[in-house]
């Protein structure tokens, strides 16, 4: 905790954080579509619309409309469930990437101390 210029009240990193992003809209912007990512790759069961894996040749390459938002693929599935179920995947693999890489740079610095 710091101390507010001007002020004895110590303030806390979340709020200079806070602070710091209404003072770079860019980054609240990026935030804010890190969180909608999240959000949406969390509640993909409940956000999909259709289920990602069902064919339906019915519906083969439709365009986007308010019953398919990014429209249809070659098999006539929802491309919107189909991201939303992909972010899952997506976010799965960018976290293992990132705990491995933590962890084989912490061995390497520990040897290299």
């Amino acid at each position: 905790m710091t101390l507010v210029p001007g002020s004895a009240l110590p303030q806390s990193n979340s709020a200079r954080l806070l602070r710091r992003l209404a003072a770079d809209p860019l980054a609240a912007a990026a935030l804010g579509m890190l969180l909608v990512l999240a959000v949406g790759a969390l509640f993909a069961p409940v956000l999909a619309p259709y289920d990602p894996l069902r064919i339906e040749m019915s519906r083969v390459m439709q365009t986007p409309s308010p019953a398919h938002w990014f429209g249809t693929d070659g098999q006539g599935r929802d491309i919107f469930s189909r991201v939303l179920f992909g972010l899952r995947l997506t976010a799965l693999m960018g976290f293992c990437a990132i705990a491995i890489g933590g962890a084989l740079g912490t061995a390497a610095g520990m040897l290299a101390a």
